[in-house]
Order: C-alpha cells, then sequence, then structure tokens
C-alpha cells in the first residue's frame, strides 16, 4: 500500500507524456515558422525586395532562442520518464522479494500473495493513469 503514491505519480508522469504533454511551442518557434511561411508564400516579393538574407536570419534567430529552451527540457523530461518507467519495476521486485519472504515463513500462499500484489499494483496504475488524465485545474479557472 506504501507503493500506491509512488505508482499514482509514475502513472500519471507516463500518461502526460503518452498525452502529448510535453510539447512545447514557444513564441520564438511561432515567429520562425511564420517568417517561413510568410516567405515562401510571397516568394517573388521577397526576391524582388532582395530581403532573403534578412528573412533567413530571422528564421535562424528564432530557431536558435528556443534551442537552448527544449534542451534543458527535453532532459528533464527524459530523466522523468525514466524514473516513471523504473520505479513500478523496482517496486515489483521488492513486492516479490516480500512475497517470497511470506510464502517460506508460511503465513500465505503464493495465489493469496500473487491476488494481493497484482492487485496493488494494477490500482496503483489506474490512479496514476487517472491521475494523467485530469485536466489542468489552472486552466480550468
Amino acid at each position: 500500500i506504501v507503493a500506491l503514491p509512488v505508482l499514482a505519480i509514475t502513472g500519471a508522469i507516463q500518461m502526460k507524456f503518452f498525452g502529448g504533454g510535453t510539447t512545447l511551442a514557444s513564441d520564438s518557434v511561432k515567429l520562425a515558422q511564420q517568417v517561413v511561411s510568410d516567405s515562401v508564400q510571397n516568394s517573388r516579393t521577397v526576391h524582388a525586395i532582395g530581403c532573403e538574407r534578412a528573412l533567413v536570419g530571422a528564421y535562424r534567430e528564432g530557431i536558435h532562442e528556443a534551442f537552448g529552451g527544449y534542451v534543458v527540457n527535453a532532459f528533464i523530461a527524459g530523466l522523468a520518464y525514466g524514473f516513471s518507467l523504473s520505479a513500478p519495476i523496482f517496486i515489483v521486485a521488492g513486492g516479490f522479494l516480500y512475497a517470497d519472504f511470506l510464502i517460506k515463513e508460511g503465513m500465505n500462499s503464493f495465489m493469496d500473495v500473487m491476488l494481493a500484489f497484482m492487485g496493488i499494483l494494477y490500482v496503483g496504475m489506474a490512479i496514476g493513469q487517472a491521475m494523467g488524465r485530469l485536466g489542468d485545474m489552472e486552466k480550468a479557472k
């Protein structure tokens, strides 16, 4: 039962990743996309004015501003996702060690231990998935 909060939190992290919760759209990337879109749509005008280099510079500047933030966010997201995948594995390993102790001491049978263990494991994962699907309370206000 101690593992339920850990399973819930790790399940919520996984659901954020599966639901696209890690996608970031910064203003500089949007500006760079707008520069490219406008340049392509108005390519004759851009060529006639001769401002190709200025537009390429604006695009590069927008991409470089956003790149630094994405690297840090991707690193943190990777660590969080790795934790969310490894925590249930370690909990299962600890649970099986404890189940082995209970069976050797004759406190429970193998079937009783597995029923209880799997019930707790699946409840924790279901709570985490439900938490991951909850909307952001700040956005709701």
